[in-house]
C-alpha cells in the first residue's frame, strides 16, 4: 500500500502488486566418452558457462552449469557426472566383444587409437596418415595356411595416406590368440602382412614380419603388445614362425617376389643352414596345388652355414592371373620343410573394375568394362550376395566387417578385391 501526502496535506492512497520473477533454472546432463576424446558437455538454457572446459578431456569428474538472464538472476545446475573410460591394454577387442570396422579415434596426447567402445586397437607412430580406418575380425575356428596354424584375430588398418617414411605399429593379442597359433614363447611370434584384398590366398602381396624386428611387451594380464616397423598398412595375421618348436635345418628369411616385365623374380635369404642340400622352387595357380619349376643347390659348404646367404630365381613362365610361390627346402638326409607362400598377380582386368565407396556405409556400387559375375563372401566364407553377369551392380550390406568381392568374366578371368563396411 502506498500513501502520498503533498505540501497542502492532500493525500492519496493506492495499492500495487509486486510479482517476484520466477527462479532461473539451469540444468546439465551426465555425459561419457573415451580417454583422450573430447566430450561435449550439455547445459540448458543455452548461453551459459560450465565449471570445466567444454569440450572436456580428462579424468572422470563432475561439472555444473550456470546461466544468468537479462535481469541478472542466476541459476546453477545440480552436479552432473563426466565418465571417462580409460583406453588401456586391458580393454582390447575380443571375440566376445565382436568384430568391428570403423574410423579410429586417436587418443589425444598419445599414439593410441581406440574404437567408439573405448577398446584399444593399435598404437601407430607415424605422421600424415589422416583418418585411419581399421577392422578387427575373428575367423571361425583355428585357421591354417600351408599347414601352419594362425590366430583367428585379423587386424586390417587403412589410413587415408600411407606413411611417407617407416612407421611403427603395435598390435594387441591375448593368451588365447597365442595358444591358437601354437606360440609358446615370444621368440615364436611371427606376423604375416597381406596387401591387396588383405586375405591369405586372395592375390595381395605377402610378406613376413620377422621376430627379430619386433618389440614384445606384456601390457596387462593375458595381453601382449607386439610392435614392429612397416612402410605401409594392410592386414596382419599372427602365427608361429616355428609352430612345432623344432630346430629348423634352414632359417629362410625375406622371401619376396617381384614382377619384371614378363618374368617373376624370386629372392630369399638364409640366416643359417644345417645339413641343407637344395631348394625346389614351386609354383601354383590356387595356393594349394604346387609344382616344382626349378632347383637351386645350397650355397653353403657341405650344407652348413652360420652367415647370411642370398638366393635368386627367375620364372620365365608366370601364369596369367594369380601366381603363388613357395620354397621346398630339402636337406642331405631327404627331410623337407616349406617356406611361407608368396603371391604375385598378373591380371590385365585388375584395373578394369571399380568398387565404390570403399570403405562404405553399406551401399556399394561395382562397375566393370566387361560383364562380370559378382560374389561377395564374409571372412568366414559365408556367401552374402551373388549376381549374374553385369556391367553395373548395386548392393547393400547391413553388417560392418571385411568382405571379399570375387568377380569373374565370361572368359574365366577373375578379380578379387577387399571391401570394408563400416
Amino acid at each position: 500500500t502506498i500513501n502520498v501526502v503533498d505540501a497542502n496535506s492532500c493525500s492519496l492512497t493506492t495499492t500495487a502488486t509486486l510479482t517476484q520473477p520466477a527462479p532461473v533454472v539451469a540444468t546439465s546432463s551426465n555425459v561419457s566418452g573415451c580417454q583422450g576424446t573430447p566430450i561435449s558437455l550439455i547445459g540448458s538454457p543455452s548461453g551459459g558457462t560450465f565449471s570445466v572446459a567444454n569440450p572436456y578431456v580428462g579424468p572422470s569428474t563432475t561439472y555444473t552449469y550456470s546461466y544468468t538472464n537479462g535481469l541478472g538472476c542466476i541459476g546453477v545446475s545440480a552436479p552432473s557426472n563426466i565418465a571417462v573410460t580409460p583406453v588401456s591394454g586391458s580393454s582390447i577387442v575380443t571375440a566376445a566383444s565382436s568384430a568391428f570396422c570403423e574410423t579410429l579415434t586417436q587418443v589425444a596426447g598419445s599414439n593410441l587409437y581406440s574404437n567408439s567402445s573405448c577398446e584399444l586397437i593399435t598404437n601407430i607412430t607415424a605422421s600424415g596418415l589422416g583418418a585411419t580406418n581399421a577392422c578387427v575380425n575373428f575367423m571361425t575356428g583355428t585357421p591354417s595356411w600351408n599347414g601352419e596354424p594362425y590366430a583367428n584375430r585379423v587386424y586390417s588398418i587403412t589410413p587415408t595416406t600411407q606413411p611417407s617414411a617407416a612407421a611403427t605399429v603395435c598390435l594387441y593379442y591375448t593368451s588365447a590368440d597365442f595358444a591358437a597359433a601354437g606360440i609358446a614363447s615370444n621368440s615364436d611370434i611371427s606376423i604375416t602382412k597381406v596387401g591387396g584384398n588383405g586375405i591369405l590366398g586372395g592375390g595381395g602381396s605377402v610378406s613376413e614380419i620377422l621376430n627379430t624386428t619386433m618389440s614384445i611387451n606384456a601390457v596387462a594380464p593375458g595381453v601382449v603388445e607386439v610392435c614392429f616397423p612397416v612402410t605401409s598398412f594392410s592386414s596382419f595375421y599372427l602365427h608361429s614362425k616355428n609352430p612345432n618348436n623344432v630346430v629348423l635345418p634352414v632359417n629362410i628369411q625375406n622371401f619376396h617376389g617381384q614382377k619384371l616385365n614378363d618374368v617373376d623374380v624370386l629372392t630369399w635369404t638364409t640366416s643359417s643352414e644345417n645339413n641343407n642340400d637344395y631348394f625346389n622352387i614351386q609354383q601354383s595357380k590356387d595356393g594349394i596345388h604346387f609344382e616344382t619349376i626349378g632347383r637351386l643347390n645350397s650355397k653353403s659348404r657341405d650344407g652348413n652355414s652360420d652367415v647370411e646367404l642370398n638366393y635368386s630365381f627367375t620364372n620365365k613362365n608366370p601364369f596369367n592371373g594369380m601366381n603363388y610361390y613357395r620354397l621346398e627346402q630339402v636337406d642331405i638326409d631327404g627331410q623337407i620343410q616349406y617356406s611361407t607362400s608368396i603371391s604375385l598377380i598378373r591380371d590385365e582386368n585388375e584395373m578394369l573394375v571399380e568398387i565404390y565407396p570403399n570403405p562404405s556405409k553399406g551401399n556399394v556400387t561395382i562397375t566393370s568394362v566387361v560383364p562380370m559375375q559378382i560374389q561377395v563372401n564374409d571372412l568366414n566364407g559365408k556367401q552374402i550376395f551373388e549376381s549374374t553377369e553385369s556391367f553395373n551392380t548395386e548392393l547393400h550390406i547391413e553388417h560392418a566387417g571385411i568382405y571379399i568381392v570375387k568377380m569373374v568374366s565370361k572368359n574365366g578371368q577373375q578379380v578379387i578385391r577387399k571391401l570394408i563396411v563400416e
